[in-house]
């Protein structure tokens, strides 16, 4: 005979007591209203005693429900919330005081375990602790699989546990937490004041499946964690190269500067005689083919790092042909090759697009025609697709030759970095394979795309295809910075700022045969001082020096003499972020990248100069 209230049964005797603790299976007893009730017995050996203690279980259909609702409340919850929700619905739906998920660190010395969430269903969510797993019942689920459980005397059971003593907990529930190849990575736990009933089968197969979705969320959780890790450390590695590429150019084009810089003056030398002067040419020509290896390198460095701002701009279709001829056709005319050109009728005057990455890509699409087309003639087509809205126009620049063709295997091959045509005829070519490559991704950036059409014996067409917006009338058009200029006499004064002596007498050079006046400052503090006090009409700025950088001179003198400051030009070696044609800049008026030519540097002085005065 069973009698009194539901919660529990216990005969106590107030003696000495082992820690021999026993479970005998659920019990179904008739109570002394003659009603069934199934109980959960325990027993305790004590040292005179036997202590039984009898556990009502009324567990219903609605526990049930409770169950499930606990499991779908998880459904859309991740990382915090769902431990945090977790941790809550165990101690509401089991009835138990605290609940906790932790993770396992085994690193050190002894197990420890960091709690993700802890939970008190009286004073709600506690504070994360980091605590060791000895001498604690969390050190069960990682000792036995399936769910641990210690029904009563929790504290008697554990006694060098003394927060067990703070929480006043006398039962427990613990599960381990498991990664994909059964390993325990952290535990759930759940503790009572009160002596409590062995799970049910169904009770302990929902612990099993929220530990499981436990392990899924804290291995997510670690992956991400690792993900972000690396993406950390690759972007550390970025700004290293990014750094060293910087660095490797500055330190390779000022010296460049020089080499070229004083080849061709020595070339425009009337004292040469023949045989120097094929010299200097050698010099020079080989100076502009280690540039165009740097530039190479440092371009597909550029686009690897995403260092490329796609700046459109009114530009003259017609400008760009004559620039490309300019640059290519100099130093090939002993090469006999042919240059025709053909423009569609319907092409506009004016489109929008970035005018120097375009010039760029078809320097490289033309420089490819005269190495690989053998001597041959070379075409320059332009026709545009219209369409009823012009920000959806797509022009087409094809260049193409009559060369020996390329087989459609390798089509794609030779967009490929450090592919150099190979397959044709004049492999031997000087070369790093990495033009075409830049050329396309340079289009792709755009927008845009590069297509080849060839045959073996039947010559080459590469097409550039950029989507631009036809530029209107109330456009302003930016000038191109490389057009011929008619040949005037210069007047002014021009300050050269430039740590570099050889960069600066070079530089001093060229101007003063132009008719201008030049003075000289050593570093950035200097040039300050110098533009202060000689008020030049015209400041060479290098961007990279000791003491005071080109950027921190410029905005001192352009704060000191506001409207009355003179036009300011940075000259930089470091083209991660400037490209050799001339750009605009928040803090110069123009950039120019080292090494330039002389004509260029000429016509950026002059058309400075004539706007000041103008």
């Amino acid at each position: 005979m069973v009698w009194g209230h539901e919660e529990c049964y216990r005969l106590i005797q107030e003696q000495g007591r082992n820690e021999d603790l026993r479970i005998i299976e659920s019990l179904t007893l008739t109570l002394e209203c003659g009603s069934k009730q199934s109980f959960q017995l325990a027993v305790t050996d004590l040292d005179d005693l036997r202590l039984l203690t009898f556990t009502a279980r009324n567990y219903t259909e609605n526990d049930t429900d409770l169950l499930e609702q606990a499991f779908q409340g998880t459904e859309f919850r991740v990382g915090r919330s769902y431990f945090r929700y977790c941790t809550e619905a165990f101690c509401k739906t089991f009835g138990m005081d605290y609940g906790l998920i932790a993770r396992l660190d085994d690193s050190g010395k002894e197990p420890m375990a960091h709690s993700i969430s802890f939970y008190n269903s009286r004073d709600g969510y506690i504070q994360n602790i980091r605590y060791s797993l000895l001498n604690t019942p969390c050190i069960l689920p990682y000792q036995k699989p399936g769910v641990s459980f210690v029904p009563d005397n929790l504290q008697k059971v554990f006694p060098m546990d003394l927060d067990l003593i703070a929480m006043e907990a006398q039962s427990y529930i613990g599960l381990p937490i498991l990664d994909e190849n059964g390993k325990a990575i952290g535990h759930l736990a759940l503790l009572h004041s009160k002596p409590i009933p062995e799970p049910t089968h169904t009770e302990k197969m929902f612990l099993k499946i929220f530990a499981a979705r436990s392990g899924a969320e804290l291995q997510r959780q670690r992956v991400e964690e690792e993900l972000r890790r690396s993406q950390k450390k690759a972007e550390e590695g970025n700004q290293a190269k990014t750094r060293f590429l910087a660095n490797m150019s500055h330190e390779l084009r000022s010296p460049l500067n020089a080499v070229l810089g004083y080849s061709q003056l020595l070339g425009q030398s009337t004292a040469l005689s023949e045989t120097d002067r094929g010299r200097v040419e050698n010099i020079n020509r080989n100076g502009r083919h280690l540039l165009a290896l740097i530039n190479d390198v440092l371009d597909m460095s550029r686009i690897e790092l995403k260092h490329l701002d796609i700046e459109n701009s009114p530009v003259r279709l017609a400008d760009i042909h004559q620039d490309v001829q300019a640059l290519i056709f100099p130093p090939s005319n002993d090469s006999e090759t042919t240059f025709l050109t053909s423009f569609a009728p319907d092409l506009p005057d004016t489109v929008l697009t970035d005018g120097a990455k375009v010039r760029q890509i078809l320097t490289n699409l033309v420089t490819n025609s005269i190495k690989y087309g053998n001597g041959s003639e070379i075409k320059f087509q332009v026709s545009i697709d219209s369409n009823d809205d012009p920000q959806l126009s797509t022009l087409h620049f094809t260049v193409s030759d009559e060369g020996p063709g390329i087989p459609k295997k390798v089509h794609e091959r030779l967009f490929y970095p450090f592919e150099r045509g190979k397959h044709r005829l004049n492999s031997n070519i000087d070369g790093t394979g990495l033009g075409l490559s830049i050329a396309r991704r340079l289009a792709r950036a755009m927008g845009g795309d590069i297509t080849l059409v060839s045959e073996e014996g039947q010559g080459s067409a590469f097409t550039l295809s950029l989507p631009v917006a036809i530029a209107t009338e109330e456009t302003p058009l930016v000038s191109c910075p490389t057009r011929s200029l008619e040949k005037t006499s210069l007047q002014g004064c021009v300050l050269v700022v430039d740590d570099n002596d050889a960069s600066r007498d070079i530089v001093r050079q060229v101007l003063e045969r132009e008719g201008l006046s030049v003075i000289e400052a050593c570093d950035g503090e200097e040039g300050v001082a110098t533009c202060l006090r000689e008020h030049p009409d015209l400041v060479l700025m290098d961007v990279r020096m000791p003491k005071l950088t080109g950027l921190e001179a410029s905005t001192q003198i352009k704060e000191a003499l506001k409207m009355d400051s003179p036009v300011i030009i940075g000259l930089t070696g470091d083209l991660l972020n400037v490209k050799g044609t001339p750009q605009k800049h928040e803090v110069f008026d123009l950039v120019i990248g080292k090494p330039f030519e002389f004509t260029t540097l000429v016509k950026l002085v002059t058309n400075a100069l004539q706007e000041r005065t103008s």
